[in-house]
């Protein structure tokens, strides 16, 4: 019974660390499983919009537009100073021609960064999705993994084992009954019954006889 009983336990024990371990196990790799998925989809949306790294090919658009806009401001200064100073000054048209090329410009590389389902921004956007997806997919496998290893770890020591405090053992002969005594009391016990009849029936006849 004892050795069923910690047969038993330890069949549970073992069931309860297998399933505690699959299930980590399972948590890692269907996180393994998203990595790739989401890695599968960045090479592709790189490939499609012909960009290695797309936050590096936005920063090119943006200084471009810096520096135009740096640009119009400059112009539409000096177009003011000369407005008030010189009004005739043969440099105004010039300039005004060139605040206008700025302008028209300027609100291209707006276009291309900010404007339809192709610009950068909505690139920028896709691409920053699919990355931090990417970030926390990761990050949830380096959890994974550390509670996976834990429970290996904490399965190897939780094997459980029953003690016993007293082995039982069989008496080397039977204490209870003891069968010589018992079978010599009955013995006496009937021939005193024996004699104590014998002697009654005795009494009797004689009583008769007298």
């Amino acid at each position: 019974m004892l050795e069923f009983s910690e047969q038993l336990v330890n069949q549970l024990n073992e069931r309860s660390r297998r399933d505690l371990v699959g299930a980590f196990q399972r948590e890692v790799e269907e996180t393994e499983q998203q990595i790739g998925k989401i890695q599968t989809q960045l090479t592709t949306y790189r490939i499609q919009q012909k960009m290695l790294d797309p936050k590096s090919a936005a920063t090119g658009p943006l200084e471009l537009l810096a520096q135009m806009t740096a640009q119009q401001t400059n112009a539409r200064a000096q177009l003011a100073e000369l407005t008030r100073n010189s009004p005739n000054s043969p440099q105004i048209p010039l300039i005004q021609t060139r605040i206008a090329s700025l302008d028209k410009l300027i609100n291209e590389q707006r276009t291309k960064i900010t404007g339809d389902s192709d610009s950068v921004a909505t690139a920028l956007t896709e691409y920053e999705r699919l990355d931090v997806q990417k970030l926390l997919a990761e990050k949830t496998l380096a959890s994974a993994l550390v509670s996976l290893e834990s429970a290996k770890l904490e399965a190897q020591k939780q094997q459980l084992y029953l003690e016993t405090i007293a082995q039982p053992n069989l008496a080397d002969y039977p204490l209870y009954p003891k069968r010589a005594i018992s079978f010599a009391t009955v013995v006496v016990s009937c021939l005193l019954a024996y004699g104590i009849a014998w002697l009654l029936i005795a009494s009797v006849r004689e009583h008769a006889s007298a």
